[in-house]
């Protein structure tokens, strides 16, 4: 206890210690050590001294400053607070050593030099922390130093510092030099110039970084007022940034000075500076100060004979941000501007009343390095004004016009304007290449001046070509902007189509309404880009397949994709020939083992095989709708299913094409070619059965099978539309020019085909020799004795509704298709309400109910054609899509419902023939 005791006697002794506040004692030895509180006395210091403080070493300078005749050096932890006088003076030079200082409060009205701090020779700091704050002074509010400031390392703070000139530092002779470390300013003013930094000579910075904020003076150098900033030297490359913001003045919003020189590997960046006069980042000008001042001023101007006064040479990075002035120079004012290889100049969102970006009295020279103007405003010359005026790979961004002015000569190389309203460079002697003003604009090159203006409402311009203007001005390029397309909604610089419309980059004012919709689905043009056709399809209106697809060979327009993998091709080839051969040989069952007994799975397979031939159109045109496309990815896979059981009653109906096959083959495509592979499996599986069978039976089941085939084939020869109006010069495009056939006899032989089918049925009917064979008992066994032709004009029907499908296709003209398959299921339905050809009631129950689907379906595919409502058409899909699907569960209701008169006796019962299907 005795000895816990004893140890807080000590502390709280030394605690009373540490606080009494007493007198500088003597720098015995020339080492001063403190250690607690004191205050200074009016004697100064005679020799060199060393001042050592321990932590919490406080020195209150009163009666007045802590005065060294000579050198001196500050080491450790100290902090000096000012009493209305100046807290240092060294008149000769100073060092800090491993500092951990701090000025506070030091200074006062009365204090001409250095409020916190005066060296009457040489400042260095090498490493450590060195802060001011709530300095004054007229020169130098806080730090004043007669020769040089050299900043090798570590960290010196200035803040709310003010002064007359130099709100912070001031260096009457010398120079500024940092090599590293970290200046900072900050709420920095003066009442002159200088709101920071004020210096006779240079800044110059070869490493480390000095940053301003909310630094300003009323007269010039909001935050740097000196003869010449420079960052690193000419031969050696380094890397310093420097950084401004809120910095504000008269002239120079952040800096003035005579000359501003930044090499390689350097940046600069101002943001948010201001002048009320010029030069809103930077105003360089001709030192307003007697030379007789500048320290060794004859090697001092050596350094920088070979660069004219009043220049602005970036080599590094230089940024400037929101800068403005009320009269010119929104960033820079000077008489001299340029920019060296590997630099790069920006200037976003800076305005002034003249030169919202760069006011050179002389010549602006960025024919070196890249420069960009953003957002710059000014009501005269918005990015640029000098007398001569060179600029290389510049780029201009939402600035106003006139952008460019330029008093004698101006030459634009590789110079883009981008997104502007208007473009205008003046000059009497104007020279340009590869100057673009970009896409949406219209460009007007004259003797004196380069124009540029936006599209008016309805007009385009998508492309961005070079202007060009030669030395003696005898080329240039006037770009005037194009009519918009029908069908398309056109803005200045781009144009997206609509679908089922496409353009020609060669014209875009002329659209051409596509052959099929889908293969147009509402490309756009703009600068780079030009799409107009979906995947497989090219050429004028999107109507040409592309290499890698081939046409359907039910619709031209309808581009299928070919199969690049050989296992997929030997795949189509034998489907493409087990389609004909399953659907011949279900046919050529039916017709050669015909009895007189009539099976009910017969007459159902037969009545369904007609229900397809409607059912199947139908669903294409609703596979081509808007609806359908929104709902593909829920609807894909049921409509996948119903395609492929409605393919069973079309011969070669799926998504193959014989162009591709005859690809896969190594032969030609030419019409020729795909006519004769078309026919070539249905000519050989005729020809086969009258070899085996007969040729009345082989002609029978041919007929049936083929004859909606033969005339689809010619049939889309006989297409024709217009991509364009007829008024405006649209040329009628006719597909009978693939066959090399004329139209007439195309027609001749699609008109023969279908009386030639029928009627040879017709014959074989009313020859009673046939009373007893195969095919007349599958042809008139189900119906009654005085309709016993009734089967012809099943075969009529059919072979309308391919002729049908092929001369309207349902990707050019879908409500004429379906309009003409309504008619003719109409007249279809009347026939057999009034006539009931069937023998049973039950079968006229059955054929009048598909038909009634049919035509069901066809109306509501009409109105889901015509609806503009997406959510209604996408309703009435779902009902066409599903409606096909009553006709199966006619064997599942059937059943289940009292039919007290055995309408559905015998509705589905097994059978061993292959064509009795159970529905």
């Amino acid at each position: 206890m005795l000895v816990v005791a004893a140890v807080a006697a000590a502390l709280v002794g030394a605690e009373r210690v540490h606080d009494v506040v007493r007198d500088i004692p003597d720098c015995a030895g020339g080492v001063l050590r403190l250690n607690g509180k004191y205050r200074t006395t009016p004697r100064a210091f005679a020799e060199n001294c060393t001042v050592i403080g321990q932590p919490g070493t406080e020195i209150e300078a009163r009666p007045g400053s802590l005065h060294f005749l000579q050198g001196a050096r500050l080491q450790g932890h100290l902090r000096f607070i000012g009493a209305g006088v100046r807290c240092v003076e060294a008149e000769g030079s100073l060092e800090f050593v491993n500092p951990d200082i701090e000025f506070v409060d030091c200074g006062g009205s009365g204090v001409d030099d250095g409020g916190a701090l005066y060296v009457e020779e040489t400042l260095k700091i090498s490493n450590g922390n060195v802060s001011f704050r709530n300095g004054t002074a007229s020169f130098g509010g806080c730090l004043f130093v007669g020769d040089d400031l050299f900043m090798e390392g570590g960290r010196m703070i200035f803040q709310g510092c003010r002064g007359e000139d130099g709100g912070s530092l001031y260096v009457l002779r010398g120079h500024i030099n940092q090599s590293g470390g970290s200046l900072k300013f900050a709420d920095s003013h003066a009442i002159f110039s200088g709101g920071a930094i004020f210096t006779h000579s240079n800044f110059l910075q070869t490493g480390g970084n000095a940053s301003f904020r909310n630094c300003s003076a009323a007269f010039s150098g909001g935050a740097i007022y000196g003869y010449a900033l420079e960052q690193c030297n000419r031969s050696s490359p380094c890397e310093a940034a420097m950084d401004f913001q809120l910095c504000r003045s008269g002239d120079g919003g952040a800096v003035r000075a005579d000359y501003f020189i930044q090499n390689l590997g350097t940046r600069m960046h101002f943001q948010d500076c201001s002048a009320t006069r010029s030069g809103g980042a930077l105003h360089i000008s001709k030192w307003p100060l007697p030379e007789s001042k500048h320290k060794g001023s004859k090697g001092f101007r050596k350094k920088y004979a070979l660069v004219n006064p009043s220049t602005v040479a970036v080599a590094g990075r230089f940024h400037c941000e929101r800068c403005t002035a009320v009269h010119s120079g929104g960033g820079i004012k000077a008489l001299f501007v340029k920019a060296s290889r590997h630099s790069f100049m920006s200037f976003h969102n800076c305005s002034a009343g003249s030169a919202g970006g760069i006011w050179a009295g002389r010549s602006l020279l960025l024919s070196d390095g890249r420069s960009e103007f953003v957002n710059t405003t000014a009501a005269y010359a918005s990015a640029a004004y000098s007398s001569t005026i060179a600029l290389l790979r510049t780029e201009l961004h939402r600035t106003t016009a006139p952008q460019i002015v330029a008093e004698e000569v101006a030459k634009l190389r590789t110079v883009t304007f981008v997104d502007n309203d208007e473009v205008r460079v003046v000059a009497p002697e104007l020279t340009a290449s590869n100057v673009r003003c970009g896409p949406g604009m219209s460009s007007n090159v004259q003797d004196f001046s380069l124009e540029c203006s936006r599209c008016q409402a309805g007009y385009t311009q998508t492309t961005d070509l070079e202007i060009f203007q030669s030395e003696n001005g005898s080329r240039s390029l006037t770009r005037r902007c194009l009519l918009g397309p029908d069908g398309a909604i056109v803005g200045s610089a781009e144009i997206q189509m609509h679908p089922g419309y496409m353009v020609e980059l060669s014209n875009l004012s002329r659209s051409f309404l596509c052959p099929n919709r889908n293969a147009c689905y509402g490309g756009e043009v703009r600068n780079g880009s030009f799409h107009m056709c979906a995947i497989g399809y090219e050429g004028r209106g999107c109507a040409t397949c592309s290499s890698s697809h081939g046409p359907s060979d039910g619709n031209f327009n309808h581009c299928l994709r070919c199969a690049a993998n050989p296992t997929q091709q030997y795949t189509q080839i034998a489907q493409f020939v087990l389609e004909d051969l399953l659907i011949f040989g279900m046919s050529a069952a039916g017709v050669t083992h015909a009895t007189g007994k009539t099976k009910e799975s017969s007459i159902f397979t037969n009545q369904f095989m007609s229900f397809v031939a409607v059912a199947s159109p139908v669903l294409l045109a609703v596979r081509e709708s808007e609806s359908f496309h929104e709902t593909l990815e829920d609807l894909d896979v049921y409509l996948g299913h119903m395609s492929s059981v409605l393919d069973i009653g079309e011969p070669s109906a799926s998504g193959i094409c014989t162009a591709c096959l005859l690809g896969y083959l190594g032969l030609p495509v030419t019409s020729t070619s795909r006519l004769f592979l078309l026919l070539l499996i249905p000519v050989c599986l005729v020809l086969a059965l009258a070899v085996v069978k007969d040729p009345r039976s082989a002609l029978v089941v041919g007929v049936n099978c083929f004859l909606p085939k033969l005339c689809m084939c010619f049939g889309q020869y006989l297409v024709c539309y217009r991509m364009e109006p007829e008024h405006l010069g649209g040329e009628l495009v006719c597909e009978y020019a693939k066959a090399h056939l004329s139209p007439w006899i195309l027609l001749g032989i699609v008109a023969a085909m279908s009386f030639a089918g029928p009627a040879l049925w017709a014959m074989l009917i009313r020859d009673k020799a046939n009373s007893d064979s195969h095919f007349f008992l599958y042809l008139t066994a189900p119906y009654k004795d005085e309709f016993k032709w009734w089967e012809v004009t099943r075969l009529v029907r059919k072979t309308l509704l391919a002729i049908l499908c092929a001369v309207f296709p349902i990707t050019l003209h879908p409500l004429t298709q379906i309009t003409g398959i309504s008619l003719v299921m109409l007249v279809t339905l009347v026939l057999e309400i009034e006539v009931q050809p069937y023998k049973h009631e039950m079968w006229n129950r059955s054929e009048r109910f598909l038909s009634m689907t049919s035509m069901f379906m066809v109306i509501i595919a009409l109105y889901h054609r015509a609806a503009e409502n997406v959510s209604l058409g996408k309703g009435l899909m779902l009902v066409v899509a599903s409606w096909p699907n009553l006709p199966h569960h006619r064997a599942v209701i059937c059943p289940a419902v009292p039919d007290p008169r055995g309408a559905c006796a015998g509705t589905c019962r097994t059978d061993t023939d292959l064509t009795d299907l159970c529905w």
